[in-house]
């Protein structure tokens, strides 16, 4: 009689694999240990998009710059409400959602997204969800919303809605 191979116990073997605990123990280490690497990757993250805030909006790549701190903080609001920066994953998803909706003049908009790198920043230096200062917390994340909602539909006075945008972002 021909019996197909079987590939799970080749791969597993006859004991079976790990139990329910040990698969458990093994993503909560690892959860604990990208977790205590949050701070200093939400930096580095930080620290680039105010790189690409330097070209802005002169640099001929400027409309790429504008993707990168898109995907930048993009990435950061799922991770920090993850890891308990809730105050800065809100920061994050308003800049992002202010990238998204205004990409034919968000590259002139170079003072919005500033202020929300800062306060980024700032958020991530007040520890996880804005440490003791909530209150403080709460009026600067009501001020970054107040400052995207009013520039939204307009570029910086003087400057003519671009025909470029970022791509894809």
């Amino acid at each position: 009689m021909l019996f197909p191979l079987n590939r799970m116990a080749v791969k597993v073997g006859k004991s079976g694999g790990p139990s329910l605990e040990e698969i458990m123990a093994t993503a909560e280490a690892a959860l604990e240990r990208l977790a205590q690497d949050f701070p200093s990757a939400a930096r580095q993250s930080i620290a680039a998009m105010r790189s690409f805030l330097d070209g802005l909006p002169e640099s001929p790549e400027a409309a790429q710059g504008v993707r990168q701190i898109f995907l930048a903080c993009h990435d950061m609001k799922g991770q920090a409400e993850t890891f308990g920066y809730g105050s800065l994953g809100l920061a994050a998803a308003s800049l992002s959602e202010f990238l998204l909706a205004h990409k034919a003049f968000a590259v002139d908009r170079r003072d919005v997204i500033e202020v929300h790198v800062d306060a980024m920043g700032l958020l991530l230096r007040m520890g996880p969800d804005g440490g003791e200062q909530r209150q403080e917390t709460h009026a600067l994340l009501a001020a970054l919303e107040k400052a995207a909602e009013k520039t939204a539909g307009r570029p910086q006075e003087g400057i003519d809605a671009p025909a470029r945008a970022p791509s894809d972002a």
